[in-house]
Order: structure tokens, then C-alpha cells, then sequence
């Protein structure tokens, strides 16, 4: 089940809201939706959907949760197929999980630069006033980051879509991004929809090095060419945890990510490979944000 855009990551937990074992976010029922109950299999293509009811971290308040996931029948697009492309030799996920945990903390930064401090609302990214690149960068030192430099990218970027095709706001490269748990350094091309809505790029080649001293390399364009991974995301509200907690967290969804990423499901007599996994971040019962880890191997949307 491919979603098509980035609101559709916390349209996804809507679906599957009446499996949960726990609650959503209390956003979700402010928002108003409708929600309804599904099956916890869905079927399109050669997709199959489950619902999860998986809290992978408490810290505080805030907790860390695993929600839904998709599996291919076609393994070569399957999350370890493309771990394998990108870490040859390797038969898991493990060292492709550093990069995830790199995104995921970009994600935590876009929630500070999103948020304005206005509770009851989703907010808009302060785009008009900052800049996206001052934001951006001024997230990643408060959130205690080192990284080479934050770059905008939009033009390039924009000469890549179609006339019909919905277009970011504003692109900018996070190069040289060093996670402090692991010490992997990656390049991360962050785009936003507006709302809260964005995706977190993560353009790799074999080797897991996808980075240079411009910040400027491969895979600007829209659809990035080659294997990688896209961490889909709908930002709501600022989240409470310290620095080092928010690195805590990020591991914890990066290392559940990569033991789930090797793993197949099996219905009606057919293995179906793992590929996209969706889950959401919260303090208390108000979602911080929401977000979807995807592969890709040869375009990303």
C-alpha cells in the first residue's frame, strides 16, 4: 500500500486507530476525522498492510510507538533487499539502521522548527519569517548536533517536478550530519509541504557513505535516483525530551526498525517482504510527530 503524500502518514493511524490496544494521540480525535474500523490486513497490489500495537520506548512522558507496516511480494524492493544493496556482504539491517536514527533525529529538529508554541494547533514551519535554512540550523545546534552546514536546495530541486506534481516550500541539505550514538555521518535532504508535512531524504550509495565536503552531491532531485530510504513525516508539536533522550529515542525506533526490516509475513500460502514502517513519537497523549520509514530501490518519491 504506497501513501501518496505526507499527510498521508497520519491519515494511515486513523486506519488502524480501532486495532490499537492503547490509544492515538489525542490529536487525532481533535483533528475531525472519522475514524473507522478496518481489517488488520489490507490488500492492494502486491502489498499487504498489518496494524501493530507496539510501544518500543518510554522515556517520561513521552513514548515512542509502532503502528502499522507494509509488505511486498516482490522481495528486491523489500527493506533488506535494499539495506543489501547499500551494505554489501551484510545480512541485515544493522549498519543502514544508523542512517535511519540520523533521519529520525532530523525529524525530532523540523518538530522544533515547526513549532511555535501554540498547544492547541498544528502549526505551519516558520518559513516566511526565519528562513528555512536559519531554522533548520538553529534546531540542530539546540538540539546539541554537529554537522557541516545546512544549504538550500530548493531551485534544483524544483526544476525536477511536473507541472501537475505537488511541490515542497523550501529543500535544504543537511550536510555532514553526524549522529551522536553511532557516529555515522550522513547527508539529509530535508523538504517541507507545509503544515507539518514533510519527507527526510536520506540519498546513499554502496558503502553507506553519502557525503561530501559541499553538502551539495548527489540525488537533489526530486525522485533520488538508486537505493535509499525516505522518512515520511506530519509534525505537530514540539517534544519535551532533552537532547540526549531524543538521540535515546531515535536509536530506539532505528534499532526496532532494522530488526523488523528482516523479517517476512506470511498470508494465504505467499511470503510477503517487509518494506515501510509507520509509527508516531508523543508526550503524553499529544502527538509530537508522526512518521513513516520507506525504501526505495531506483526512485523515490
Amino acid at each position: 500500500m504506497k501513501l501518496s503524500s505526507p499527510s498521508a502518514v497520519a491519515t494511515a493511524l486513523l486506519l488502524v486507530s480501532s486495532a490499537m490496544a492503547a490509544p492515538l494521540p489525542d490529536d487525532i480525535e481533535a483533528s475531525g476525522f472519522t475514524l473507522r474500523p478496518i481489517s488488520p490486513l489490507m490488500r492492494r497490489d502486491d502489498e499487504v498492510c498489518s496494524s501493530i500495537s507496539s510501544v518500543i520506548e518510554s522515556i517520561g512522558t513521552s513514548k515512542g510507538a509502532l503502528v502499522w507496516a507494509s509488505s511486498t511480494f516482490t522481495g528486491y524492493y523489500s527493506a533488506l533487499a535494499i539495506c543489501k544493496r547499500l551494505d554489501p556482504g551484510s545480512d541485515n539491517c544493522d549498519s543502514m539502521a544508523k542512517a535511519i536514527a540520523g533521519g529520525i533525529s532530523v525529524v525530532f529538529a523540523s518538530v522544533n522548527y515547526n513549532y511555535k508554541g501554540d498547544a492547541d494547533a498544528v502549526q505551519s514551519r516558520d518559513v516566511g519569517t526565519k528562513g528555512m535554512v536559519a531554522s533548520v540550523h538553529a534546531a540542530l545546534v539546540a538540539d546539541g548536533h554537529t554537522f557541516g552546514g545546512v544549504h538550500d536546495i530548493t531551485q534544483h530541486v524544483l526544476g525536477q517536478y511536473g507541472p501537475d506534481d505537488r511541490k515542497p516550500l523550501q529543500v535544504t541539505r543537511i550536510a555532514g550530519l553526524i549522529h551522536a550514538a553511532s557516529n555515522h555521518t550522513g547527508n539529509y535532504d530535508v523538504y517541507d509541504f507545509g503544515d507539518g508535512e514533510g519527507h527526510v531524504h536520506i540519498p546513499m550509495s554502496a558503502g553507506l557513505e553519502n557525503t561530501n565536503s559541499s553538502g551539495s552531491a548527489r540525488a537533489l532531485e526530486k525522485r533520488v535516483n538508486g537505493a535509499g530510504f525516505k522518512i515520511s513525516d506530519t509534525t505537530r508539536l514540539g517534544s519535551l525530551l532533552n537532547p540526549g533522550h531524543k538521540v535515546d529515542m531515535a536509536n530506539a525506533i532505528a534499532n526496532h526498525w532494522a530488526s523488523w526490516a528482516t523479517g517476512t509475513v506470511r498470508r494465504q500460502g505467499h511470503t510477503y517482504y517487509n518494506k515501510d514502517l509507520i509509527g508516531f513519537v508523543e508526550t503524553g497523549h499529544a502527538a509530537n510527530f508522526y512518521f513513516r520509514v520507506s525504501a526505495g530501490n531506483g526512485e523515490l518519491d
